[in-house]
Formats: structure tokens, C-alpha cells, sequence
């Protein structure tokens, strides 16, 4: 299996789409470049997830962009994120399944949440922009 071109991503951004895929702990396991062990994930559900991640990443830098206030603590949430999500990917072989199924879980929520709230504070300002460009 061909892995997705991830040379641009930073390690935690790769380790938290691979997580999101759809971990199994029944999965075969695959060691990455900082020995943490992965679940093997199709070449399509790593892609998906990591186009997911890319998506949520470059409306934030547009937000940046539009709305400059809400951007600091939105950048700190997401940078956060991917630590925690680096440090969890290297713990994860160490924990029971039901663990791993909780956290996997609980990382899915989170990055969902937070890509949603990236996603209508960009909708908010640019609608804010076309109602007064009328």
C-alpha cells in the first residue's frame, strides 16, 4: 500500500489523520519515523483525513485573513490539538482497547468541532462582507 503524499505535514498532523481514520486496535500496526506504532489504515480513509486536516488548516490561515481577533485562540486550540494528538499516537499501543476506542473517539469529536467552528466563523465574515458590499 502507497501512503498519500504527506512530505508537507508535520508529523502530528499525519499521526492525528491516521488516528481519525477509523483506528482499530485489531488492525495491523505500522511503525512511524518517531517508533510510535499506527493502526495500517486503507491508502483512502489516511487521504481522506488528511485532505480533511488540510481543508480545516487553510480556513484558518483565511480567517487570519478576514477576521485577524478570533484567529489567535482558533491557531492555539489547533496547535494544541496536534500536540496532543502526537503524544497520544505514540502512548496509544500502551492502553487497552476500550481506551484507545474512547480517546480515538474523543480526538474524531474534537477535531470535528473545532474544523466546524473554523468553517462558520469564515462563513460568518465573508456573508458579514457581502452584506455591506451591496
Amino acid at each position: 500500500m502507497t501512503m498519500p503524499n504527506t512530505s508537507l505535514l508535520p508529523l502530528p498532523f499525519i499521526l492525528l489523520a491516521v488516528l481519525l481514520s477509523g483506528c482499530q486496535s485489531k488492525l495491523r500496526t505500522a511503525t512511524t519515523g518517531a517508533g510510535a506504532q499506527l493502526p495500517m489504515q486503507t491508502e483512502q480513509q489516511v487521504s481522506k483525513e488528511v485532505q480533511h486536516l488540510r481543508q480545516c488548516q487553510q480556513e484558518l490561515k483565511a480567517l487570519n485573513t478576514l477576521q485577524a481577533a478570533s484567529y489567535p485562540a482558533l491557531q492555539r486550540t489547533f496547535e494544541q490539538l496536534m500536540r496532543g494528538a502526537a503524544q497520544y499516537a505514540v502512548l496509544r499501543t500502551n492502553v487497552n482497547e476500550n481506551t484507545q476506542d474512547t480517546v480515538d473517539s474523543l480526538y474524531r469529536y474534537r477535531v470535528n468541532l473545532l474544523c466546524a467552528q473554523i468553517n462558520q466563523a469564515v462563513l460568518n465574515r465573508l456573508a458579514e462582507q457581502g452584506g455591506t458590499a451591496q
